[in-house]
């Protein structure tokens, strides 16, 4: 702020009085609330902020937007035992298969630790789908790896869904398609990757988001090609929801270098 309006915002200090909430302790000043926000956002909305809406740049955008969403883990506690302790978190949650585990810890490490990171980045990454759906009327298609994913997304959404993965072929699989394409009241498409990410149009939606990852760049382009057909000249929207601090960030910038 400072940067592009000193005039406004000549010191943290002048902010900080300002907006946030300041207390005197006998350490000094804590500056860790908030205040006059309404004042704060008035401000920030007239003198500092722009805001343009899609149709209005349609021509000024690639064909394709890529960006990373990052989320917070519901559990960053367990994440890290799982990380930093592997044999004893898995003792506690599949001690079943702790002897077969060790004797590829490092793949099969990699393996828990995504699915880990998955399920618990869902609450915010639905969220963040919630957050779509009310902020817009446009349709979205959601890509996903793991059964116990899936099933959450279909639970959660219910009726605005339709959904493609391993179990769903033949008739039924174009049936979904079809209600995605044809339904104004269809508005989420959730597909598995590996299931979903070939051979289907779904050019009625603009918006595609990773909920997983994959392991290669190739199977997230051809989920990507889903709404972006050969021939269409519309432009889609691409995000990465990325558990912030996990192994999925790691495979995100893999992807980026393999790509």
């Amino acid at each position: 702020l400072n940067i592009l309006r000193p005039d406004l915002f000549p010191s943290f200090w002048n902010y900080a009085m300002e907006f946030c909430s300041p207390k005197r302790t006998i350490w000094g000043w804590d500056f860790r609330g908030a205040s006059r926000l309404d004042e704060l956002h008035t401000l920030l909305s007239r003198e500092l902020m722009i805001r343009r809406r899609k149709e209005d740049v349609l021509a000024e955008l690639p064909s394709k937007q890529r960006s990373v969403v990052p989320l917070e883990l519901s559990s960053k506690e367990e994440y890290i035992e799982a990380r930093d302790n592997f044999a004893a978190w898995l003792t506690e949650n599949a001690p079943g298969k702790l002897h077969k585990a060790l004797h590829a810890e490092a793949l099969v490490k990699l393996g828990y630790l995504k699915r880990l990171a998955a399920r618990l980045k869902l609450p915010a990454a639905l969220h963040w789908i919630d957050d779509f759906l009310a902020e817009s009327e446009e349709k979205i298609i959601l890509f996903a790896v793991h059964k116990k994913i899936i099933s959450r997304l279909k639970e959660r959404y219910g009726k605005l869904c339709v959904v493609v993965d391993g179990s769903v072929t033949g008739r039924k699989r174009q049936q979904a398609v079809d209600k995605f394409q044809r339904d104004n009241a269809c508005r989420i498409f959730i597909g598995n990757i590996k299931a979903a990410g070939v051979g289907l149009t779904l050019t009625a939606a603009s918006i595609l988001a990773f909920v997983e990852l994959a392991w290669t760049p190739g199977e997230h382009e051809q989920c990507e090609a889903r709404p972006h057909r050969i021939g269409t000249k519309k432009n889609v929207s691409i995000y990465y929801l990325v558990a912030r601090g996990t192994v999925e960030e790691k495979l995100a910038q893999l992807l980026q270098d393999k790509s």
